[in-house]
């Protein structure tokens, strides 16, 4: 191997050292793709939660005092928000209190 290694010219170890460090680059590039995806996923679902748990912290005292005006105030501004596609209103016991609203 090591004589094979002698006898290449400049141009072909250039070829084989850089041959080498694109096969490098590739599989660390592919592990670290598949460690990022679930990483990703992990923090969108954690924003996603956030921000309906931000929601419902919100439109909880227009529930509890049955102020449907503001409610739909409220809902109403939901529209403006980017992470915001769908939102409905249910009270503790389930019961829808605002029809969902869509993007």
């Amino acid at each position: 191997m090591m004589g094979m290694w002698r006898r290449l010219s400049v141009q072909g170890k250039l070829v084989a050292l850089v041959g080498a460090l694109l096969t490098i680059v590739n599989v660390v590039g592919l592990f670290y793709a598949s460690r990022m995806d679930r990483s990703m996923q992990e923090r969108a679902e954690r924003r996603a939660t956030d921000v309906a748990v931000l929601i419902g912290m919100t439109a909880a005292p227009f529930v509890q005092a049955k102020d449907d005006h503001g409610l739909a105030a409220f809902m109403g501004r939901l529209s403006s928000l980017a992470d915001v596609q769908f939102a409905a209103v249910r009270s503790a016991d389930g019961a829808l209190v605002l029809r969902p609203t869509r993007r």
